[in-house]
């Protein structure tokens, strides 16, 4: 793959950045449950994800985009799934189907520990299902470890909690 820039999401960009979302999230195993649907319009809302937190593209040369991400500095964003001071996460980390396993997810994950660190922050504290092995993979090479007091449950769909302290 040739070059990848990572930059803020262009509002024109937000349609497309939500249907690859959506098909990211459906290409992971046993993915479209009812509550994985339930789910998908707030994947697609990369509008609403944009005026409480930074959203991210991985863009190519052509300027097509690969993959995004929403990116939360601010424990006061409803975006936020913690309550800790000084701490940023990242959620909603997609990489087009057709990309993946070449390095996008991993480029977009660094992209966000480097800018939570520029922010200030101590810590970056991110969810993962079960399913997610190959995002699970690139977290643990960058040195985020388990961290089950932040585990949750959305109806049947575990979260399990992960942190970096930076």
């Amino acid at each position: 793959m040739n070059k990848i820039i990572i930059r803020p999401a262009r509002p024109e960009e937000y349609p497309q950045i939500g249907e690859l979302t959506v098909a990211a999230y459906l290409a992971i195993e046993n993915a479209n449950n009812a509550v994985i649907d339930d789910y998908m319009d707030d994947l697609r809302d990369v509008k609403a994800r944009a005026k409480d937190a930074e959203v991210l593209v991985a863009v190519d040369e052509e300027d097509a985009v690969l993959g995004a991400v929403t990116l939360v500095l601010d424990t006061s964003s409803p975006m936020a799934e913690w309550d800790e001071p000084g701490v940023a996460g990242f959620r909603m980390l997609a990489v087009a189907p057709e990309v993946q396993g070449k390095g996008v997810g991993k480029l977009l994950a660094e992209h966000c520990v480097a800018r939570a660190r520029d922010a200030g922050a101590h810590a970056v504290l991110i969810h993962s299902r079960h399913t997610m092995t190959a995002a699970r993979g690139i977290y643990a090479n960058m040195g985020f470890r388990r961290y089950p007091e932040l585990d949750f449950a959305v109806e049947d769909i575990q979260l399990d909690g992960f942190r970096l302290d930076l």
